[in-house]
């Protein structure tokens, strides 16, 4: 299902605002992540790129908006899943699921230990960033979620909170999101779009 490959140094794993439709584990090596030319964090073996939800059981089949530019570091070696095939397999084999969860769960972890930058970014500017980051990246999902059938199912709800709580997502956050997709919380609560508002340019 996965494949492995080895890849050179400065290969381009996720680009910034274009569409992302791989996962990847990095088995040996490493990658930087910046966003908007700000580096963000460095990636290690065992951490993933673009699972995108993934950790809260939501399997996205479509193609995602990458929220940030990952590029390997050196050479590096990686698991390669394209989203619909994994997230195919992970509805169909629970074992495979439980496992694959536990391993996001860690790295989530891992990530949100490490609030160090790359740069010389102070502390509170680097934790902004990172908040930022993190509430694009729900956009994006949400987005996904939203732009496959117009719908958003009670299943599809329980998903985003806990992906809410994961990511400390307040709801303010929620509702700006909301809004930019052209989205009411009325809307959302209803499961479709009943209210004709034109989502925000992006």
């Amino acid at each position: 299902m996965g494949t492995w490959t080895t890849l050179r140094q400065g290969v381009v794993l996720q680009e910034e605002g274009k569409p992302s439709n791989s996962v990847f584990l990095i088995v040996h090596g490493g990658a930087d992540v910046t966003s908007r030319g700000v580096p963000i964090r460095a990636l290690r073996e065992g951490q993933f790129v673009g699972d995108m939800g993934l950790s809260s059981g939501i399997h996205l089949r479509q193609p995602v908006m990458g929220v940030a530019h990952v590029q390997t570091n050196q050479q590096t070696t990686v698991l390669v899943w394209r989203r619909q095939l994994l997230s195919a397999a992970m509805a169909d084999r629970p074992p495979l699921r439980r496992a694959f969860t536990a391993a996001l769960t860690a790295d989530v972890v891992r990530k949100a230990q490490d609030r160090r930058s790359a740069t010389g970014l102070g502390a509170e500017d680097h934790a902004r960033l990172v908040d930022e980051l993190l509430r694009a990246r729900y956009a994006s999902i949400l987005r996904a979620i939203l732009s496959a059938s117009g719908e958003v199912s009670a299943e599809d709800k329980d998903q985003l909170r806990s992906y809410r709580r994961l990511y400390s997502i307040g709801d303010a956050a929620h509702q700006q999101v909301l809004g930019d997709l052209g989205w009411t919380e009325a809307d959302f609560d209803f499961g479709r779009r009943r209210t004709a508002r034109r989502p925000a340019p992006p």
